[in-house]
């Protein structure tokens, strides 16, 4: 509790947009932050998914980039970020306005390596999640919500009826859960592929 002295910290760049998307996993040698830089503007951005090693800063001093991946996209629109409970992988999702996709990559979190990348049909970009052991990767784009596994292969797509940000998936990705206008909706994993409904309590059942 109290004031604490920052481990270490990142400078912001001249042309960089806005303030970074930032994950983290259990591992103490990296953070991971999804920064956009105007190229040129405001209005025309690319988007790194970047790696930093706060153990590697003196205290208060500056972190040096482990890595950098580019999502090799222009975009003026939504980002969003996530690791696994590790930080064994991180996932960049950013919403390409030009195409209306969203490009979701998943990277190796310790070198930068590209594991897997989709491109997505949305017209926005509301939520991600992430599985605590990487396997599965969740995301609401709009009025879609998609699972991937951790290969960025889509198993599960399923129309739903708001643009919603609350959305989580289990330590071991077989339940998903995501809120819809006056109910949450629970998910589970099938044998046979794909995820079916299996619980949908209503906010008149939900006691805090």
């Amino acid at each position: 509790t109290g004031a604490q002295t920052a481990r270490g910290v990142v400078t912001r760049q001249p042309n960089e947009f806005g303030a970074p998307v930032i994950a983290a996993g259990s591992r103490g040698d990296v953070v991971f932050a999804l920064r956009q830089f105007n190229a040129p503007t405001p209005y025309r951005r690319s988007p790194f998914l970047m790696a930093f090693d706060p153990t590697a800063a003196s205290a208060g001093g500056e972190m040096p980039t482990v890595w950098t991946h580019d999502t090799g996209v222009l975009i003026n629109g939504p980002v969003r970020t996530a690791a696994d409970r590790r930080g064994t992988i991180a996932v960049a999702a950013v919403w390409d306005d030009t195409t209306a996709a969203v490009r979701l990559d998943i990277v190796n979190g310790t070198d930068g390596t590209l594991i897997g990348r989709r491109d997505l049909p949305a017209y926005s970009l509301n939520a991600l999640a992430v599985s605590g052991d990487g396997s599965r990767v969740a995301v609401v784009a709009g009025l879609t919500l998609y699972v991937l596994d951790g290969t960025a292969t889509p198993i599960f797509s399923l129309p739903i009826t708001s643009a919603t940000q609350a959305l989580a998936l289990s330590n071991d990705g077989s339940t998903l859960a995501f809120g819809e206008a006056g109910a949450l909706n629970i998910y589970q994993e099938q044998t046979s592929g794909g995820y079916a409904l299996y619980q949908r309590p209503t906010l008149s059942l939900i006691h805090i």
